[in-house]
């Protein structure tokens, strides 16, 4: 399973509006395509990879097509933005794990 990360900000390596989704399933069901279009909403799945929406599908876009983010980058936003909730977590699955309980989505699947 990969989780999809969600960023509302003007850079995706500040946090803004973070939100982590289980799998790109729940991402589509949450993630309405006009905010998936904004320049303004970085999304990418927990290995950098970006993701757009063609129509009213959210993919996530091959390697050849966009440069994949920064996944050292996207830690420490992650990590920025836990801190703000005083959420533990070290590494990238905890912090993913602590957002997505923090949400109110339940026992996360590992």
């Amino acid at each position: 399973m990969v989780r999809i990360i969600y960023n509302d900000s003007t850079d995706p390596y500040l946090p803004g509006d973070v939100e982590v989704f289980r799998d790109i399933d729940e991402a589509r069901r949450e993630v309405e395509s006009y905010d998936a279009e904004d320049p303004q909403v970085f999304i990418c799945d927990e290995e950098g990879r970006r993701c757009r929406m063609w129509g009213v599908e959210l993919r996530v876009v091959p390697e050849e097509v966009a440069e994949p983010f920064d996944i050292v980058r996207i830690d420490r936003m992650l990590a920025e933005h836990i801190r703000r909730y005083e959420m533990p977590g070290e590494t990238l699955q905890e912090k993913l794990e602590q957002i997505i309980r923090r949400q109110g989505n339940g026992a996360a699947a590992g």
